[in-house]
């Protein structure tokens, strides 16, 4: 009987140590452990048990159940905070608060991620504005550009892709004159290509004092019409200009008054680049005039490559100067 009675005693006094509450959490090895979770850190918890308190590391943990709501929905909360959704975090950690309205661990979470989202709106509001700033020196710059070619060439020109387009000719500018037109493609300055540059350094290239030159290559497409042509008492299939395979490339060396050539607007001395799409670099002069005589199509799509000698016009005023000075080395 007194065995039995001391039995009786240890059992009331193990079931007493439990909590009337209990937490659960599972390990990620299948175990878990049933206690009171005390203290939450970074890297672990502290959980009482019976014979005492026990940290358990959080790479260990698979969940925690909390025996009172408002710990499960600080967990969710925190779970989602982890991983950024400070939205869904902001939900639950409320549904805390509307649980134990007094809980401050909720309180100063979603404090916490407010004060975060305060400081990554300004940041936001900052890099825009600074977007913003920076977007109008650019067109600033790109103004004073314009400004400057105009007034010293009498053509504006645009980046499309890696190339330049001529975009604008001004009546009766030194590019008007030289025969520039809208459309056409620069392609190098002096002897240098310009393809792949930045927009800054093919303007710096291409303005300077009044009176000097600057030799420019563009680039179009001509599109002759092939015809009978009768010169002296031959008659020929063609556009009516004479070719000659010259260092640079294949070279028209003259062009019939009046022919088709002539009407399309091909010059002596052009380069033509390609023949209805087939480049002329390792053509044959044979195979071209073959290409202009004997063609299936009427009409020819040439791209050819002229040399223009350009004589700048109104002089820099210091202020265009001081802004070509001032340009940006890579925008």
């Amino acid at each position: 009987m007194r065995m039995v009675s001391t039995y009786l005693i240890v059992c009331f006094l193990f079931l007493a140590a439990l909590p009337a509450f209990s937490d659960v959490v599972y390990l990620k090895n299948g175990g878990r452990q049933i206690g009171i979770v005390v203290d939450k850190y970074a890297d672990r918890i502290v959980l009482s048990l019976p014979e005492g308190e026990v940290e358990i590391l959080s790479d260990q943990i698979n969940n925690i159940i909390y025996d009172d709501p408002e710990n499960n929905y600080m967990l969710l909360a925190s779970k989602y905070e982890e991983r950024k959704d400070y939205q869904r975090a902001i939900r639950y950690y409320n549904l805390a608060l509307e649980t134990k309205p007094n809980l401050r661990e909720a309180k100063d979470a979603i404090s916490r991620i407010n004060d975060l989202l305060d400081k990554k709106k300004a940041r936001k509001k900052e890099l825009l504005e600074k977007l913003r700033t920076k977007k109008e020196k650019l067109q600033k710059i790109k103004e004073s550009h314009e400004a400057i070619l105009k007034s010293n060439l009498g053509f504006l020109f645009e980046k499309t892709g890696d190339s330049f387009r001529i975009s604008e000719v001004a009546p009766n500018s030194p590019a008007d004159n030289a025969g520039i037109k809208e459309n056409d493609y620069l392609v190098l300055i002096w002897d240098k290509a310009v393809k792949f540059s930045h927009y800054d350094e093919v303007t710096k290239m291409l303005t300077g004092p009044k009176g000097s030159k600057v030799d420019i290559t563009i680039q179009r497409n001509i599109k002759p019409e092939r015809k009978e042509i009768k010169w002296g008492s031959r008659t020929f299939s063609g556009i009516g200009a004479s070719l000659s395979m010259e260092e640079a490339g294949l070279t028209v060396i003259s062009v019939m008054s009046k022919k088709p050539a002539d009407l399309a607007g091909l010059k002596a001395l052009d380069l033509i680049i390609a023949i209805n799409g087939q480049p002329t670099r390792y053509m044959p002069i044979e195979k071209a005039i073959r290409e202009l005589s004997n063609a299936t199509t009427k009409t020819m799509d040439l791209l050819i490559n002229r040399r223009v000698q350009l004589i700048r016009g109104v002089d820099l005023t210091p202020e265009l100067e001081q802004e070509k000075a001032a340009y940006p080395k890579n925008e």
